[in-house]
């Protein structure tokens, strides 16, 4: 609700709600243009293609379903997530311990349509695609804000 207010026989009109709600529409639309920014990053990222990535490098792309699993969407007025559902997202993200089959069972999985049974599947240095682009794109954020 707007006031006027006298001091020192000076008047203005106070429009601190409407202000405040103004100000965190445009932060909130910045937000947005951020997440979908750095969304975007990600994907081109890890667009490289063969031979597979080394550990420390962004992950290359072999099926591209991790390239097209990456979203961002708002978790409230101030948070957004960007990232994937996939499970192996976060291995490559932060790496990942061994798997070993359960006693008297193999592991499946399929390599080019080629069907693979085994018995353990070594560990997994990481391969970092979602903290390097955010860390990289810091600057372009910072200028999202500063408009």
């Amino acid at each position: 609700m707007a006031r006027s207010v006298g001091a020192g026989g000076s008047r203005f009109v106070w429009h601190g709600p409407a202000v405040s709600k103004q100000i965190k529409l445009t932060a909130k639309k910045k937000l947005m243009l951020a997440a979908e920014a750095v969304s975007n990053q990600v994907k081109r990222n890890i667009s490289v293609g063969r031979p597979a990535s080394k550990p420390g490098q962004m992950p290359h792309v072999d099926t591209g379903n991790l390239r097209g699993s990456i979203f961002w969407k708002p978790i409230s007025d101030t948070k957004v997530i960007v990232g994937t559902p996939l499970k192996y997202g976060l291995w490559l993200e932060i790496g990942r311990g061994p798997i070993v089959a359960k006693p008297g069972k193999t592991l499946h999985f399929k390599i080019d349509g080629k069907d693979i049974f085994v018995k353990r599947v070594k560990a997994m240095a990481p391969r970092p695609y979602l903290r390097p682009t955010l860390a990289s794109m810091r600057g372009k954020i910072e200028r999202i804000f500063s408009m």
